[in-house]
């Protein structure tokens, strides 16, 4: 990450972060179209995915970043993004980050500074707080649709219409969505390599199904393979008229 002073706007992750912010949010605000509420509620669903660890510092500098311009249009942080930029602040306080920094001491300085006007809390991170989203969480979030799988199947195989497919597919479409996009950064669109690794997971994807399954032909399974290919990593493709004849 490069780098031209300890400001949290002062590096080129948080310089890209803003451009996003100037393109897409600058003009809500003009227009008086969203509130703070709303433009949290944007970056933690769409762009963050809702997948926040406090070990991606590339990740900590856009909610710094993001800090910085809920200040700067004197907009309130939601209770929720307070808690989560305590975290990365804390998370970016740890000795072994601080030494990555030509003037550790600066940089130690504008963090404990920034939290202490934010009125958040210089705390030692717990650990399950390094893990992310915890296993009963991931659970919890798979569960409603796993338990409708036959219902889900009919749905999609008939096809004819389910009201719990309607209601449970977008959280489920939503969890593998994030299985396929970890750690990679969540811009706005992707780029031609990022997209390059998500096709190249739903390959691999594929391929543990088709054998963990022991049902289909290598013919089959190569083929099932083969359509995972042709997403080109978009999650949203419709294979429907690669799969006629």
């Amino acid at each position: 990450m490069g780098t031209w002073g300890t400001g949290f706007l002062d590096n080129d992750v948080a310089l890209d972060f803003a451009d996003i912010w100037d393109s897409y949010i600058s003009p809500c605000i003009r227009e008086k179209i969203w509130n703070n509420e709303k433009i949290w509620a944007f970056f933690r669903d769409v762009y963050f995915r809702n997948r926040f660890n406090v070990l991606d510092s590339d990740q900590n500098s856009e909610i710094l970043a993001l800090a910085m311009l809920f200040n700067n249009n004197s907009l309130e942080k939601p209770d929720e993004f307070r808690k989560i930029l305590e975290k990365a602040i804390n998370s970016e306080l740890r000795r072994c980050v601080l030494d990555e920094w030509e003037d550790p001491f600066a940089r130690r300085k504008e963090l404990v500074t920034f939290l202490k006007e934010e009125g958040l809390e210089r705390r030692k991170l717990l650990k399950d707080e390094f893990d992310g989203l915890s296993i009963e969480q991931e659970i919890d979030n798979l569960l409603p649709f796993v338990r409708r799988i036959k219902k889900m199947v009919n749905a999609v195989t008939i096809p004819r219409a389910d009201d719990d497919f309607e209601k449970y597919y977008p959280s489920f479409f939503n969890e593998i969505d994030k299985l396929l996009i970890e750690r990679i950064p969540r811009p706005i669109s992707y780029t031609e390599q990022e997209m390059k690794l998500i096709k190249l997971r739903f390959m691999l994807l594929a391929f543990y199904v088709g054998w963990k399954s022991k049902r289909p032909s290598s013919k089959e399974m190569l083929k099932f393979i083969t359509y995972a290919e042709m997403t080109q990593g978009y999650l949203s493709f419709n294979i429907e008229n690669f799969c006629e004849g």
